[in-house]
C-alpha cells in the first residue's frame, strides 16, 4: 500500500499509524533522513503480517458476520481471497487482516 505525505506529518507519526518502525519506512522508501519528507510524496508501507489471519467459516456464517467480526468490509474479504461472489462453504479458509 501507500501513503501520501500531508503537511506537517513526521515519518514517525506515519509508522505508529501502521504499526511499523519509522526504520522500516526509510528503508523501503530509500529514505536517508527521517527529516527530509515532503507534503505530497508517496510513501511504500508494507504491512506487519501479524496483522493478517486466517478464519475457517463455520455453518451459518456470511460474509457480512466475518467482515463486521474483524472490521473489515465484505469487498475486502471478497478482493484477499479472490471471490468472484458472497458464496461460501463452512470448512473454507478465508484470509482476513484484521481492521
Amino acid at each position: 500500500m501507500s501513503h501520501t505525505v500531508q503537511r506537517g506529518e513526521a515519518l514517525s507519526a506515519i509508522a505508529a499509524r501502521y504499526g511499523v518502525s519509522q526504520s522500516d519506512l526509510l528503508r523501503w522508501n530509500r529514505i536517508g533522513n527521517a527529516n527530509k519528507i515532503l507534503a505530497g510524496q508517496k510513501l511504500v508501507v508494507y504491512e506487519p503480517a501479524s496483522r493478517w489471519t486466517s478464519y475457517t467459516v463455520r455453518a451459518g456464517d456470511s460474509l457480512g458476520v466475518i467482515a463486521q467480526r474483524n472490521g473489515c468490509s465484505v469487498s475486502e474479504l471478497k478482493s484477499w481471497n479472490n471471490l468472484g461472489s458472497s458464496t461460501i462453504h463452512p470448512g473454507q479458509r478465508l484470509k482476513v487482516r484484521k481492521g
